[in-house]
């Protein structure tokens, strides 16, 4: 498959660039899926965590509470994942 400039990096259109993004058409590697996978699972374990403390805590926490906790954990472990990330 012949690449075009355009095709090759969407991010700065270098087709020598070794930071390219995975081309249209082929199949994701295992290790590709396996490296994003704590970009997904630590969100949802910061929503978990929010919500459940709240009811271990307290003990009368209503479950709106518990819902706005666990959206913020989950917002707050997601910006931290990428900060640490940007690093």
């Amino acid at each position: 498959m012949k690449e075009t400039e355009t095709e090759a990096c969407f991010g700065c259109l270098n087709t020598s660039c070794k930071k390219r993004l995975h081309p249209k058409g082929e199949p994701l590697s295992r290790g590709g899926l396996l490296r994003s996978l704590p970009a997904l699972l630590i969100p949802a374990a910061g929503f978990i965590a929010g919500y459940t403390l709240p009811g271990i805590l307290v003990s009368e926490a209503a479950e709106a509470l518990q819902a706005a906790c666990g959206m913020t954990a989950l917002f707050a472990s997601a910006g931290l994942w990428y900060i640490l990330r940007r690093k």
